[in-house]
């Protein structure tokens, strides 16, 4: 079976109710005290708490609003054979669900009897509880576990499963303890704690209560939580516990145990890139209360590196190893934060190993590397309490590989209030250096600043994060040569791009960054940072010098020509008023003669402008002698003394060329004053639409 749909209604640190179509995997992304952990919680409530645990844990402030019930609904899809007869019972069909029967359970937590707003507690006390798993009866809104006044506001929690058919909606209960431990449910935590460390008494009675009924132990409460739910045989189970005085020895000569050893190692030895063998992976008693039942419950896993199991590396890699073990016997497997602790490359192997493997993973996460180790199906952003998934189908192949390689490196667009799309590297020194000069802390306001390296590839942002998406509004910088593109695209007229969240900048950022420092400080900039060589602009200066020459030139050998054109049709005009004075003579062939020449008048054309009489005889560029002239024609001996600087649209021809592009960015950022910055105008209005706030 796997987990298909989680419902959350009225919960109190979930701003809204959140419906979620859990896919393979459930991986929740999001900010700090977004709700992800609240998801975590009340996942473990429904399908992990033992019946009496269920009133320590919930209290009226769980209730959003305290006059309605809070709710939490799974369903359950592709049942095999052996699950189908198991909840018979409780199966029904779901139009949505094509792969076979579904069932559904249930946690109702209805708010006090007559009471509003009762209690202001997040620990509640015992009220009174049923053995049974459905109906669990009463619990007042006080903060400790002590005796409960009767006067106090109580909730009650109910937990059934819900079948829905012709009759409507209708919960059947009580659950009991084989088919929830059927569900397979097991919560591991990353926080590390002390091998030797003992639960308090709180933690105590849940791990009492959940014993009693079977469960798993809660990960973030009980370190060896994962070691616990080995199943020996009774057999092996009997010698064990038998055997306390000499438990370590015991386990160290158990075949099956040694078995598990063996095949942790092996897949530990594919997470860190040190080998681990079978000897580096032992089983120790902890010290931790002894339970008959379960003699595995007072064994700790552990992994030692150099033969020393109290290195970090060795805690490390045994907080991961209670993943790997946990997985192995898990349906559904609840992790918390996996990547502490961990380098991005063991982050990387822990995710594949847990994305591959037999359990259903829900995934909590901060970690880019994480993330990516997953389809973004099953990816869930969580924003102030608000959860937005990806609508089933939405991305193509080549959107879906976009996702997955541009989440390896960023994870903050997933999270972000809103986004801001830019075309290059350059493009995002300078949108960065503006809203710092302008005081606005992008990472503080929740907005993401991505480059796509390329305007093409905006485009499946579009996809990933419009409406079918994860809903996050996008603003987009780009060149005016891809207007036109983006006007047709969004079906607007150029001139509305804006109300389109679409700001373009003329001709292109490095023109418009140059018209708003100034060509004169860019140039100066460019000349003492140090970022470009001296003889590199040197080199332009005299590209452009000859650009200059080669211009004049052309405008004077136009002009030569169209005087020598001009000469051409004098001269015809004279000839021809000649030969009407004098008589023309008429030949055989009825073709005109020059009067005085004899020859056709077609034979008779005008030279032609020959540029290369304007060349140098040797037909070379002549050698740069390292002198150069002033706007007068003075001679001057060094060329970048020049008084006359290039001009704007020059300095901007050498700050977009690609070799230049970065260099030129960087050496121009500590130029941009709050002044200049909002002469860079379309960054400023980007900034101000993106950001809510004005310069």
């Amino acid at each position: 079976m796997r987990l298909a749909r989680l419902r959350i209604h009225n919960h109190s640190r979930l701003v809204r109710d959140i419906d979620i179509e859990v896919r393979r995997h459930l991986v929740l992304v999001g900010p700090n005290d977004s709700g992800k952990s609240s998801i975590m919680r009340c996942l473990d409530l429904l399908l992990g708490a033992a019946p009496e645990e269920l009133p320590l844990r919930i209290g009226i402030d769980d209730l959003r609003d305290r006059n309605e019930e809070f709710r939490v609904d799974c369903e359950f899809s592709s049942l095999t054979p052996d699950e189908r007869r198991q909840f018979a019972d409780v199966t029904f069909k779901d139009a949505r669900c094509d792969d076979g029967p579904v069932f559904a359970l249930s946690l109702r937590v209805d708010p006090p009897q007559g009471v509003a707003g009762g209690g202001n507690s997040s620990n509640a006390g015992i009220g009174s509880a049923s053995g049974s798993a459905g109906t669990t009866g009463t619990v007042g809104a006080v903060g400790t576990m002590d005796a409960v006044d009767p006067a106090d506001a109580a909730v009650r929690i109910t937990r059934s499963f819900v079948v829905r058919d012709i009759f409507g909606r209708r919960e059947v209960g009580p659950v009991d303890d084989a088919r929830l431990a059927a569900i397979g449910w097991r919560f591991a935590s990353s926080q590390r704690r002390h091998t030797l460390s003992q639960p308090t008494a709180d933690e105590e009675i849940i791990m009492r209560l959940r014993r009693l009924h079977g469960l798993g132990m809660p990960g973030d409460l009980y370190l060896n939580s994962a070691v616990s739910a080995i199943a020996l045989s009774r057999q092996e189970s009997r010698s064990i516990s038998q055997a306390y005085s000499g438990v370590d020895a015991r386990l160290e000569q158990s075949e099956e145990l040694g078995a598990v050893r063996a095949k942790l190692a092996e897949q530990l030895a594919q997470i860190f890139p040190q080998p681990v063998t079978e000897s580096d992976v032992e089983f120790v008693y902890s010290g931790l209360p002894r339970n008959p039942r379960n003699p595995m419950e007072g064994v700790m896993l552990r992994v030692n590196v150099g033969g020393d199991r109290r290195t970090e590396r060795s805690e490390v890699m045994g907080s991961i190893a209670q993943f790997v073990l946990a997985a192995q016997g898990a349906g559904i497997l609840a992790v918390d934060e996996p990547e502490l602790h961990l380098h991005p490359s063991s982050q990387r192997s822990l995710a594949r190993m847990l994305e591959r493997g037999g359990a259903q993973c829900v995934i909590s996460t901060h970690s880019a590397d994480i993330v990516s180790a997953f389809d973004p199906d099953c990816v869930v952003t969580m924003r102030a309490g608000v959860a937005k998934q990806l609508r089933r189908g939405s991305l193509d192949d080549d959107a879906r590989v976009r996702m997955r390689l541009w989440t390896h490196d960023r994870l903050e667009p997933l999270t972000a209030r809103r986004i801001i799309l830019v075309e290059g590297i350059t493009d995002r020194l300078i949108v960065e250096r503006v809203a710092q000069v302008t005081g606005r802390d992008l990472d503080r306001l929740g907005v993401s600043l991505v480059q796509t390296d390329g305007v093409g590839k905006m485009i499946p942002f579009d996809k990933v994060f419009g409406a079918e998406g994860f809903d996050v509004p996008i603003y987009r910088l780009i060149d005016s040569d891809a207007a036109q593109d983006a006007a047709e695209r969004m079906h607007v007229p150029v001139e509305d791009l804006e109300r389109r969240h679409v700001f373009v900048s003329e001709r292109d950022l490095e023109d418009e960054y140059v018209r708003g420092l100034g060509p004169a400080t860019v140039w100066k900039a460019l000349r003492e940072h140090g970022l470009v060589a001296l003889s590199v602009l040197k080199a332009w200066r005299l590209q452009w010098r000859a650009q200059a020459r080669a211009a004049q030139d052309r405008a004077e050998a136009e002009a030569l020509a169209e005087t020598q054109a001009g000469s051409q049709m004098e001269t015809q005009a004279e000839t021809q008023t000649e030969r009407r004075e004098a008589g023309a003579t008429a030949y055989p062939t009825g073709e005109s003669r020059d009067g005085a020449t004899g020859k056709s008048i077609d034979e008779s054309a005008a030279p032609t402008f020959d540029p290369d009489v304007f060349a140098d005889s040797t037909g070379e560029e002549p050698a740069d002698s390292g002198t150069d002239a002033d706007a007068e024609g003075h001679v001057v001996a060094d060329a970048d003394a020049v008084d006359a600087l290039p001009t704007a649209a020059q300095v901007a021809e050498f700050c977009r060329s690609s070799n230049n592009k970065v260099p030129s960015a960087l050496s121009v950022l500590d130029c941009i004053t709050p002044q200049s910055a909002t002469r860079i105008t379309s960054i400023a209005r980007l900034l101000d639409a993106a950001t809510g706030q004005k310069a």
